[in-house]
């Protein structure tokens, strides 16, 4: 059975140790604790946890930044990628940006990381531009009906 639940601060804080051990390995990132638990604007009513058998295997941690939907980390647990829980999990975030009246979804992607873009890519996203900040990472957008 899968269920996606809100990512509260405290479903987080619940979680966090298994999400750092997950995440450490990932070498397309660097979040630690102060980053999952980081308040940005409605981080906590739009960030989505996916839940397998109960058993935590995905997330997306979502804010709004000057009205878009952004989406700060996505992350599938390695066991369960390629099943389809990216794509629904993309989805709830599509469904929950259009009902906050939110019209682009933006994400930044390492250059490198290819199933990613790749995965973007397939789900209508494009690049729309190289970060200010690092020139390995892509500002990538999707815009909405």
């Amino acid at each position: 059975m899968i269920e996606y639940l809100i990512f509260t601060r405290e479903l987080l804080k619940k979680h966090l140790a298994e999400i750092i051990n997950e995440v450490e390995g990932f070498e397309f990132s660097n979040w630690g604790e102060e980053n999952f638990l980081r308040d940005m604007p409605d981080k906590w009513k739009l960030s989505v946890a996916v839940f397998t058998d109960k058993s935590l295997t995905g997330f997306s941690i979502n804010s709004i930044k000057i009205n878009i939907y952004y989406i700060h980390f996505f992350y599938i647990f390695k066991n369960y990628r390629n099943s389809g829980l990216g794509k629904s999990l993309l989805n709830i975030c599509v469904n929950s940006s259009l009902e906050n009246n939110l019209k682009i979804i933006q994400l930044i992607c390492h250059k490198n990381n290819i199933a990613a873009l790749e995965f973007y890519l397939k789900n209508n996203f494009y690049i729309k531009d190289i970060s200010a900040s690092n020139s390995n990472l892509y500002l990538m957008e999707k815009t909405l009906i």
